[in-house]
């Protein structure tokens, strides 16, 4: 039986006919020409040359689009192999091998480094069925999931082609898409029970949401000046190059104006900052081993001034005094020069002057560049 099902899977990886093909757009998206796109539901994908057929129409678990492996790599230029012997799924692309098993949850690089799906592959319909966002991501296409339509689209990892403006959108509703936390200006060894720092995608707590999901901070100043961050590093734009960029986010946050704390407001002494930098935004190890601590290695200024690399975009005060979580738009703007590899890097982070505990969540975040 486990002999005859597998056979069926290799065969089901031949897709059905294709419909007619046509010319390809990426639907107003400025994010380069269009590679792969998968709506959760519909039994058809669209790549570079045109529209096809599916057997298995893709579908969401667990937040995450599951898509038929074989269009995907089809669609994204891999090859696809079927190790009998080992019963496992090797993807190839651009020298990059990925493994992966069916009823496994984990990837392999042909480095040995393993890294954990959104969800684990399965056999639907004789076809192997994959998270297309964690899989897409460790072949390292770029990844957009539009919340409205569920649907997936993955694009090459170039995209800037020096005509249109360029532009990123994260709702982190399927992963983190990148964004990571850091923590700075407190000690190395720091007491991780009384600090309770935290920097993970998390359901926003607004209106009994329980689909919704954002990037949360947290964390209990307790060095008189707790800066928490997250961070995403922009690949694909042209080396060494000028642009006008732009960033925009939601920022949900409980805390109300005018209140008083310890050391500080628990709003009105939390600012809140942002910037765009050609440089990885971390936190390093800095000071005498007895008195050790971690410093963010950009110019972020002190809690109320701004540095050269981060600025002031305001306090993290919520608009009244209206109980539970609100939303607070905010937006910052510079002139930013990409590094020698085309990169950018995105931070927004909180410089704290009020020694508690505080938790922030962001969503919506938009970025958008265009060449000068």
């Amino acid at each position: 039986m486990k002999k005859t099902a597998l056979s069926l899977m290799l065969a089901g990886f031949a897709l059905s006919s294709a419909l007619p093909a046509y010319a390809a757009t990426n639907a107003g998206s400025s994010q380069g020409d269009l590679q792969v796109q998968f709506t959760s539901g519909l039994k058809s994908y669209v790549d570079s040359t045109g529209k096809h057929s599916l057997q298995s129409a893709p579908y969401i678990t667990s937040g995450t689009l599951m898509a038929p492996l074989k269009a995907l790599t089809n669609g994204l230029g891999a090859g696809l192999k079927w190790n009998a012997s080992k019963k496992q799924l090797e993807v190839t692309k651009s020298g990059v091998v990925i493994i992966v098993k069916p009823g496994s949850d984990q990837a392999t690089l042909s480095s040995g480094k393993a890294s954990k799906l959104a969800a684990r592959v399965v056999i639907l319909d004789n076809h192997a069925f994959v998270p297309a966002a964690s899989l897409s991501r460790l072949l390292g296409v770029q990844v957009l999931w539009n919340n409205s339509v569920k649907r997936l689209t993955l694009k090459k990892t170039s995209v800037d082609n020096g005509v249109k403006p360029i532009h990123f959108s994260y709702d982190l509703n399927t992963d983190a898409q990148g964004w990571t936390a850091g923590f700075a200006d407190l000690p190395v060894d720091y007491d991780k029970e009384i600090y309770n720092l935290d920097g993970k995608r998390a359901l926003l707590p607004v209106n009994g949401n329980k689909t919704d999901y954002g990037f949360m901070l947290s964390g209990h100043n307790r060095s008189d000046d707790l800066f928490m961050f997250m961070t995403k590093k922009i690949e694909g734009l042209q080396p060494n190059t000028k642009y006008d960029a732009r960033l925009l986010f939601d920022m949900y946050t409980n805390e109300a104006g005018g209140q008083m704390g310890i050391g500080g407001a628990p709003a009105e002494s939390i600012f809140l900052k942002a910037g765009i930098t050609s440089q990885a935004p971390k936190a390093v190890v800095t000071g005498e081993t007895n008195n050790a601590h971690y410093a963010f290695n950009l110019d972020k200024g002190n809690q109320s001034t701004e540095g050269a690399d981060l600025k002031l975009l305001g306090t993290i005060a919520k608009p009244d005094d209206k109980e539970g979580y609100q939303k607070v738009k905010f937006n910052y703007a510079a002139d930013i020069t990409t590094n020698a590899k085309g990169e950018l890097y995105l931070t927004i982070g909180t410089d704290s002057g009020f020694e508690g505990l505080t938790a922030l969540y962001f969503d919506n975040i938009q970025f958008n560049v265009t060449r000068k």
